[in-house]
């Protein structure tokens, strides 16, 4: 009897129920919709509240206070539908297409229009009516309205707002939204460093801004810098392309992988660690679902459902155990259950199917959300929401 009661003392101490002895399975798991890795925090959403972590010296992070978060804390409203981290600023679209920025505005890249330097809480932004899509990385942005119109704002002394600047003045920052020439038919846009691309029409690629490693992909006697959309070959079959730092790729109809710009980490994952100045094809599989890219390395999803990283690995950012560069494609882990990706500049975050969220990389200002400031180099999942 006293052997009785000691067992069901310690069970229940456990955590464990008398039927079927379950475990306590410790704290609730933190589900996301989405997310957005920045260079120096994270974004997500759960069920259209908006959580963000990791440096906040700009207010980027939407809190009262400029105190960086290891964990995500929770921004007011219940209705984002798409979020965008920048390098100190963050932008979020909700659901009724209204689009919101906070943060440094130091270039006009909260789009706000003048005003202080600082926006510490989600502030409309104006464009010419409701946002489909939009997107930020370092200190410009741009959105995709309804009626297929593009618009940028922000830094821009790299033609990386399409404004057709004079040349070779710095191009103009811009603090509100200024359309990207007459165009109806932009599909999806993405920002980089100091250059953008964007689909239009069936899958035409366009690319503007810098272009001194090659990330516009113009091929060989293109200019190091160029402020209007130029088209990126002939092809007109593209479904996604993402802007890094020195770097760009991009899918194809099919699921061909392709890439181009610097290399010199191995982020183009072409094995041969040169740089490359028109798109070039990343392998031989055709199986490729979505990619990634930030400042020197790349991930993506392939059928199936598993993750692959490849380039810079010095903070643990491909997840592969390691701390060696790759310079092909190396599969993170043996899941096969991988739905969502996005490369911060030496951190990675990633949303399985189930909606677990999983970081690793460099965690110096939390910007893996695990409640610590511990570099993980492989995935960590993360358990505390807001």
């Amino acid at each position: 009897m006293v052997r009785w009661i000691a067992a069901a003392l310690s069970l229940a101490l456990a955590g464990c129920t008398q039927e079927g002895l379950v475990l306590d399975p410790g704290p609730p798991a933190f589900r996301v919709d989405r997310l957005a890795a920045g260079p120096y925090h994270t974004c997500a959403i759960q069920g259209g509240t908006l959580s963000c972590w990791g440096r906040n010296g700009a207010h980027q992070l939407g809190s009262a206070d400029i105190t960086d978060s290891p964990s995500p804390r929770a921004i007011a409203g219940a209705d984002w539908a798409e979020v965008a981290a920048g390098e100190q600023h963050t932008c979020g679209r909700r659901t009724g297409g209204s689009a919101w920025c906070w943060g440094d505005d130091s270039y006009g890249q909260a789009g706000v229009g003048p005003g202080p330097a600082v926006v510490p809480a989600p502030a409309f932004v104006s464009t010419a009516g409701p946002v489909a899509q939009l997107s930020t990385n370092y200190d410009f942005t741009c959105a995709i309205d309804l009626d297929g119109s593009l618009w940028c704002w922000g830094q821009n002394d790299e033609g990386q707002l399409a404004q057709d600047d004079p040349f070779p003045a710095p191009g103009v920052n811009r603090s509100a939204p200024a359309q990207v020439e007459t165009a109806r038919d932009w599909t999806l846009i993405d920002a980089g460093q100091g250059h953008a691309c964007g689909l239009r029409g069936s899958g035409a690629l366009f690319c503007w801004g810098r272009n001194s490693g090659g990330e516009l992909g113009l091929g060989p006697g293109a200019p190091g810098q160029i402020r209007t959309p130029q088209p990126v070959g002939l092809a007109a079959d593209w479904l996604e392309v993402r802007s890094g730092q020195g770097h760009t790729c991009g899918r194809r109809a099919g699921g061909s992988l392709w890439c181009w710009g610097q290399n010199e980490s191995g982020q183009l994952g072409t094995g041969d660690g040169m740089a490359t100045l028109a798109p070039t094809r990343v392998g031989a599989g055709s199986d490729w679902t979505a990619v990634t890219v930030d400042t020197f390395h790349s991930c993506g999803l392939r059928g199936g459902g598993s993750l692959w990283c490849w380039g810079r690995n010095l903070e643990g950012q491909l997840g592969t155990g390691d701390h060696a560069d790759h310079p092909v494609p190396v599969q993170v882990g043996a899941d096969q259950d991988w739905a969502q990706v996005s490369a911060g500049r030496f951190h990675t975050c990633a949303r399985k199917s189930d909606g677990s969220l999983w970081c690793w990389g460099q965690d110096t200002y939390g910007q893996l959300g695990t409640g610590d400031l511990k570099d993980h180099a492989v995935p960590a999942r993360i358990v505390a929401g807001p």
